[in-house]
């Protein structure tokens, strides 16, 4: 099919824009009449008012496409409630964004380990996607590459080193019914002195402490485990664009020893990550940070 712009509204309030979309839908089936035509809106368009504009100024369009991560159960709800009656496709969802999980008391968002991303895309395949077969033609997960947005590990299904995550081996089940032979490490949220996210850890200056995660392979794998503690990257612009991944500070480690990191706090203020990673050997592997602070 063909698509016709990814979330128009987003830094443009001019409804006009919409007509434009018609016409470009209108041109497309006098020069491809075999392929449908979509535009995409995100989930700030879908609760803002973006289908009701669509609905009356795109009579060309075929379809709709819905960018949805957190809530996307509500989706089919409500875009049969803006008036929505053609087909519709989630042109993305997955794990929760960024901008939809909890903070720290100094800002950071608090990312789901690749654990709990996996249980996502169970959850909300099963009560969005497959529950409105009716309407919903389909789904793209996001996103079937290493990429860098809020984090190194946030979105991408497989890691900069190529390894697939759980949430790969969750995608197969739901597609073919079928779990993997060989499934990715499982883990639970790391701690720092048996802290988690949501307690605001906040260190001081070159003190000393201790990082730790509790993970197990679902086939007796042996795991490789690396640890990195990294600077908070500050968000740039819309979905991250413009970011440029902080790169980590290995002379913070005291001992790295499996699913135990000894490390000093930086000497700096500001915001960090410990990331770990949990390999299996087998071409998987698992993902999990913790922020923290550091202040005098």
């Amino acid at each position: 099919m063909w698509g016709i712009g990814n979330e128009l509204s987003v830094g443009c309030k001019n409804r006009k824009v919409w007509g434009a979309v018609n016409d470009v839908a209108r041109m497309i089936h006098e020069v491809d009449p075999n392929h449908p035509a979509m535009t995409v809106i995100g989930d700030g368009g879908l609760n803002g008012g973006d289908v009701r504009e669509i609905r009356n100024r795109c009579p060309d369009l075929d379809l709709l496409g819905i960018n949805y991560y957190k809530g996307v159960e509500s989706v089919p709800e409500n875009v049969r409630a803006e008036g929505w009656d053609k087909p519709y496709v989630l042109t993305e969802w997955g794990p929760s964004g960024d901008w939809q999980v909890p903070r720290t008391k100094w800002g950071a968002a608090i990312e789901e380990t690749s654990s709990e991303k996996a249980a996502r895309f169970v959850e909300r395949y099963q009560n969005a996607i497959l529950k409105d077969a009716g309407c919903c033609l389909g789904s793209y997960a996001f996103i079937w590459q290493w990429r860098h947005e809020r984090t190194h590990t946030w979105y991408g299904l497989c890691l900069e080193s190529g390894e697939r995550t759980e949430a790969v081996n969750a995608l197969q089940f739901l597609w073919s019914g079928q779990w993997p032979t060989n499934r990715a490490p499982h883990v639970e949220s790391p701690r720092i002195d048996a802290q988690e996210a949501s307690d605001d850890v906040c260190l001081r200056p070159g003190s000393t402490h201790t990082a730790t995660i509790k993970a197990e392979d679902p086939e007796g794998d042996s795991l490789a485990f690396s640890w990195q503690i990294m600077p908070e990257v500050a968000r740039a612009g819309y979905a991250g664009m413009g970011e440029r991944p902080s790169q980590p500070i290995p002379e913070l480690t005291l001992e790295a020893d499996a699913d135990k990191l000894t490390f000093i706090a930086p000497q700096a203020e500001g915001a960090y990550r410990v990331f770990v990673f949990v390999r299996d050997g087998q071409g998987n592997a698992a993902t999990a940070n913790i922020p923290f602070c550091v202040k005098p």
